[in-house]
């Protein structure tokens, strides 16, 4: 993803993410799944976890954009 700032405005740009792709770079055999729910509304109960021992690091400058976006979504 290239997320730019230009003074108050952002930029989001998200090329093509082939989700084949994006599923060979896990680690099938050191990841476990559950079935659960989400604790935050609405609260939806069919939900199918997958943790991974892999952790994947990302810049604290991108997580502050995350945030700001999700706190847009509100």
């Amino acid at each position: 993803m290239k997320w730019e700032v230009m003074g108050d405005k952002m930029d989001l740009k998200v090329d093509v993410i082939n989700y084949g792709a994006l599923m060979n770079m896990a680690d099938f055999s050191n990841r476990w799944t559950y079935r659960g729910s989400v604790t935050t509304p609405p609260c939806a109960e069919i939900v199918h976890w997958n943790v991974l021992s892999t952790v994947f690091p990302i810049s604290e400058k991108h997580l502050k954009l995350f945030k700001g976006q999700l706190d847009k979504a509100k």
